[in-house]
């Protein structure tokens, strides 16, 4: 003799669909927040005791906040100008500007997220070949993701 169980499900498919689209946004969205917070963290402050060069990433904090998130292929940047600062600013601070700025580039610039295949990382701040250059930034960001 057999036995049967007829089983309803206690889900909704297109609540479940839902639900599933929200977790991939989240995910894209985590995935920029780790490149974020990696970019912030990746860019070195003026060795203890120096003088500043002009150069250094977080010398103004003029490079560090020049950094922009935008959909691959966008013109947007950010820039910031070191002119007029004062220089051997605090590493932290800047870092943290930084950081909120990305997570800010996350919210706005991509309306269309869950469609998202490619996205810029850009410093638009006029020195940032010269601190690519000495510092590889972009460079350990590149082999990370």
């Amino acid at each position: 003799m057999s036995i049967q169980a007829t089983i309803r499900m206690n889900f909704n498919p297109e609540s479940l669909a839902a639900q599933a689209e929200e977790m991939a946004v989240e995910a894209i969205k985590n995935y920029m927040r780790d490149v974020a917070i990696e970019v912030a963290k990746a860019t070195p402050p003026l060795p203890k005791g120096s003088t500043g060069n002009g150069e250094s990433p977080v010398d103004t904090g003029a490079y560090i906040e020049s950094h922009t998130l935008v959909p691959a292929g966008s013109s947007m940047r950010r820039s910031k100008s070191s002119r007029n600062k004062p220089r051997k600013q605090d590493p932290e601070f800047h870092s943290a500007v930084a950081l909120d700025n990305l997570y800010s580039d996350i919210d706005n610039n991509f309306p269309d997220i869950e469609s998202v295949e490619n996205f810029m990382l850009i410093n638009g701040s006029r020195h940032a070949q010269k601190v690519e250059a000495k510092y590889l930034v972009y460079e350990k960001i590149r082999r990370m993701f």
